[in-house]
């Protein structure tokens, strides 16, 4: 198929089992060719073999130590932005909704001291903006021109000048931990502990690459599709009120007793359901399976795969009643109903399977999910 990165090779569903775990396919490049990651003013988007297993190891890892902390910040963040007003009120779920999931995640990405910066919030909010408009304008010229259209274009050269304020935001205090580091360490004491994303990355990733990039490259990937996913749950939630009285009873029934804690959002298994199944009607992309081949290989059914190839596997079975009973119907219940039953491994919004891809699949299926 032709597409905006060149020729794609679109693989049926069936065979993604075949394909999920194999280190041919590589999707880190295919995000970096999709948003020209190699250009200036574009670097948040180079190639980030360490990201998932950063994430991984510092985050999915110790997720109940960030339970609470992600609770309190959204309970903030929601009276801040989408007010305690008991009277109907407008909002825009492009804007507000966007600004919740930035603050929420800038609570565990930044820690406490940055989460609310006004400065950073609108700096970051400013890049991401631009950043993918730009994207989109370089997408219209052919790859060869891609360089010079991006040292010419007005958008481009926005995008740049905000990438520089980002980073001269963030550096001063990446220099300010690392000189409290080597002042105690000159004095014999134990080093400041800091436990946020400043702090993985520079744990994790290359001494040379630039902590505003990786800090703006987490924020994406986080706010992008988080913000989707609200948007399309409070959506569906919306459109069938009937709703509103089982979800509110589950969430005082579960956290009411213990509080907020991860053992129990994994009880909130309506509300696990209603997101899950609301992924599944109106995924984030229309491909959550895109990979660039890294080397030459064939394929069982004889299709060859060439070095650079770009393979993608659409979400059509996700709409496909041989695979979901009444498939095209919002069924709230859907994943509900499969708790307990063999395919209990596959109701959980977190879980990734051939039938549901929401957060793609196989050995680089979304980290942070």
């Amino acid at each position: 198929m032709k597409t905006y990165l060149g020729d794609a090779i679109i693989l049926p569903s069936s065979m993604l089992s075949e394909v999920r775990s194999l280190t041919e396919l590589d999707f880190w490049p295919a995000i970096e060719k999709d948003h020209h990651g190699h250009l200036p003013g574009f670097e948040p988007f180079r190639a980030n073999h360490e990201g998932g297993n950063m994430i991984n190891r510092h985050l999915t890892k110790a997720l109940n130590n960030y339970t609470k902390p992600l609770y309190q910040e959204t309970k903030h963040a929601v009276s801040d932005i989408l007010t305690e007003s008991t009277e109907w009120h407008e909002i825009r779920p492009s804007r507000d909704l966007t600004a919740l999931v930035a603050r929420t995640s800038a609570r565990l990405f930044l820690g406490k001291e940055l989460c609310r910066n006004q400065d950073w919030i609108r700096l970051s909010a400013a890049y991401t903006h631009t950043v993918f408009r730009a994207v989109q304008v370089l997408r219209q010229f052919p790859p060869i021109l891609r360089p010079l259209a991006n040292r010419y274009l007005s958008i481009c050269k926005q995008t740049r000048a905000a990438l520089k304020a980002c980073r001269d935001f963030i550096r001063p205090h990446v220099d300010a931990r690392n000189a409290s580091k080597a002042r105690a360490a000159a004095k014999g004491e134990p080093e400041p502990v800091y436990d946020d994303a400043i702090e993985w990355c520079q744990r994790e990733y290359a001494a040379d690459r630039d902590p505003a990039d990786s800090q703006i490259s987490l924020a994406m990937v986080a706010i992008h599709p988080t913000t989707d996913q609200l948007t399309e749950t409070m959506t569906q939630i919306a459109r069938h009120p009937e709703l509103f009285q089982p979800l509110r009873d589950e969430i005082a029934t579960v956290l009411g007793a213990d509080g907020i804690h991860k053992t129990n959002l994994q009880n909130l298994r309506l509300l696990d359901s209603v997101i899950k199944e609301s992924q599944r009607l109106k995924p984030v992309s229309v491909s959550n399976f895109r990979r660039v081949a890294v080397q030459d290989f064939t394929l069982s059914n004889g299709l060859r795969i060439h070095k650079g190839d770009n393979v993608w596997i659409d979400v059509a079975h996700m709409w496909d009643s041989q695979v979901w009973d009444k498939a095209e119907q919002f069924d709230p219940y859907r994943f509900v109903k499969l708790r307990g039953t063999e395919k209990d491994h596959i109701s959980h919004l977190v879980s990734t399977s051939p039938e549901h891809t929401g957060f793609g699949h196989g050995r680089q299926a979304c980290p942070g999910r």
